[in-house]
């Protein structure tokens, strides 16, 4: 088991499958609604990997399922997977992780693309040669302010506001003191990750 995640309906997506195995045959998509109520989806049902990293429905847009698979993106729509690639503009086929915005912008953290950006219409990138960190994008995080954070493979975290990278550094520490998150760089601290 890779991942779950929690429906509106109190139901659970689990996301199964070997990461580092592959045999796209193992592992799976299972949509668990009570013990007698347990659907599996795999690559015959039409999933693009049955290796699965994330899993996220998205609030904005079409109430979508999105899963994050080790060979392109798969979205749901409760009856049939669209499946996206290269082909489509996404910057690698391996996607790591799922985020989606106020606006209902889709992001993901890919594993060598950096980070992909969906809108429901358009694909668009941000990697190394835009500043981030690293092109192995591990988490995405957004701000109320609009800042977003990408923890990286790398060990390091990339802020990003208003399409520009504000800073990259490399963590060394993370503490939680008094309720505000800290988190230590070689270069500077960052405090309730706002500065």
């Amino acid at each position: 088991m890779q991942t779950i995640y929690e429906d509106v309906d109190n139901s659970f997506w689990i996301g199964c499958g070997n990461w580092s195995d592959s045999n796209p045959s193992k592992g799976g998509l299972v949509h668990y609604k009570s013990e007698k109520e347990i659907t599996v989806y795999t690559v015959s049902d039409g999933l693009a990997d049955s290796r699965i990293r994330d899993i996220y429905r998205d609030r904005h847009g079409k109430g979508l399922l999105w899963i994050a698979t080790a060979d392109g993106l798969s979205s749901f729509d409760g009856r049939v997977f669209k499946n996206y690639g290269l082909q489509d503009g996404l910057s690698t086929d391996i996607i790591n992780c799922i985020y989606e915005d106020d606006l209902g912008v889709l992001w993901f953290g890919t594993n060598g693309g950096g980070v992909a950006i969906y809108d429901g219409n358009n694909w668009s990138s941000i990697d190394t040669e835009d500043g981030l960190s690293h092109n192995n994008v591990m988490s995405i995080y957004q701000q109320p302010d609009g800042t977003f954070w990408f923890g990286t493979a790398g060990g390091s975290v990339t802020k990003y506001k208003n399409k520009k990278v504000r800073s990259q550094s490399l963590i060394t520490s993370v503490l939680i003191k008094e309720g505000e998150l800290r988190i230590g760089t070689q270069r500077q601290l960052f405090t309730d990750c706002g500065s």
